[in-house]
């Protein structure tokens, strides 16, 4: 599919006023298992909620191979202004392939951080995963629901937090 399709999808239902709720899930595995099940991350957007602007660079390996190495110059946020939330970059990668991902991001000129799956699950199939700039500069992971399941994978997908 055309990558502006997928902006304009994720832009519009975002537009739209879709809910963006902070939720995790963890890699598909059990106990037993020496390493987790292959799992898939679907899309990744970006949102800056800081009213200063920043640069993040967001490096995604899946099975031990870089997919994507790319920084994200974030304008910043206007509090107040309805529009600045549809300011999104949207992460180029296939995310659709199931793999062991691991994710680091570096926002500004700080140390890169490892980007973790948490313990418990929020399943949707209709859903990117946007990693969020908040306003002091922290980053968490969201999930923002769009009406086109074609913009992301058809199988419920993990999103992760923060490593402390």
């Amino acid at each position: 599919m055309d990558e502006s399709l997928h902006r304009r999808s994720l832009l519009a239902g975002l537009g739209a006023g879709v809910a963006t709720a902070l939720a995790g899930c963890a890699a598909l595995g059990d106990a037993s298992d020496s390493g987790p099940e292959p799992y898939r991350i679907g899309g990744i957007s970006i949102i800056n909620r800081d009213d200063a602007v920043h640069a993040l660079g967001l490096r995604i390996e899946r099975d031990e191979e870089l997919v994507l190495d790319e920084t994200f110059d974030l304008p910043a946020n206007s509090p107040g202004d309805v529009t600045a939330v549809t300011e999104v970059a949207a992460a180029s990668f296939d995310g659709c392939t199931a793999g062991s991902y691991g994710i680091t991001a570096a926002l500004d000129d700080t140390d890169r951080r490892l980007l973790e799956a948490p313990d418990e699950c929020e399943v949707r199939t209709n859903a990117w995963r946007t990693l969020l700039v908040e306003d002091d500069g922290a980053l968490r992971w969201g999930v923002t629901t769009v009406s086109d399941d074609d913009a992301n994978c058809r199988t419920p997908t993990p999103s992760g937090g923060l490593e402390s």
